[in-house]
C-alpha cells in the first residue's frame, strides 16, 4: 500500500539516442509525469543524481563509454551512501535469459525490452511508483 506522500515522483531518463529519450520523455508526460530529467550519458545522469536524487532511473543497457549495467552499480553505491534507493528501470534490446541474470544480479529493479508499446514501460514506473509511494504530478 503506498504511503501518504504528496511530492511529485522524480524520474531521470538517460539513453545515448535523441528520439528515444524524446519518446520516453512524451510518453511519461502523457501519464502525468511532471518531474523527469533528461541524460544523453550516464556521466550525465551521475551528475544529475549527485544534484539531487531521483525516485527512478530509467537507463538505456548499452551506451556508450559506460553501460546501464555500470550506472547501475554506480547508483547503488551512491544509494548506499546516502540511504536512498532509486528504482532503476534497464531498457534494452536483449531478450535472453542471460541477460535478465545480468541485470538484476547488478541491482536492476525492472527489466524492459525496448519495443514500440510503451504499456510494458509504464507498468514498470506503476510499480516502482507503488512500491514508493509517490504520485506522478
Amino acid at each position: 500500500m503506498a504511503s501518504d506522500r504528496i511530492e511529485p515522483v522524480s524520474i531521470v531518463v538517460v539513453d545515448d539516442a535523441k528520439f528515444t529519450l524524446e519518446m520516453l520523455r512524451r510518453v511519461l508526460e502523457t501519464t502525468g509525469y511532471t518531474d523527469i530529467r533528461i541524460a544523453r550519458s550516464a556521466a550525465e545522469a551521475l551528475a544529475m543524481l549527485g544534484e539531487r536524487q531521483a525516485d527512478i532511473l530509467l537507463a538505456d543497457w548499452l551506451m556508450p563509454e559506460m553501460d546501464g549495467l555500470g550506472l547501475t552499480r554506480e547508483v547503488r553505491a551512491q544509494d548506499a551512501g546516502s540511504g536512498h534507493r532509486t528504482s532503476i528501470i534497464l531498457l534494452s534490446g536483449k531478450e535472453e535469459a542471460g541477460a535478465l541474470t545480468e541485470a538484476y544480479a547488478s541491482g536492476v529493479d525492472h527489466f524492459v525490452t525496448k519495443s514500440p508499446d510503451s504499456e510494458a514501460l509504464l507498468e514498470a514506473v506503476r510499480v516502482a511508483v507503488d512500491r514508493i509511494g509517490g504520485s506522478p504530478k
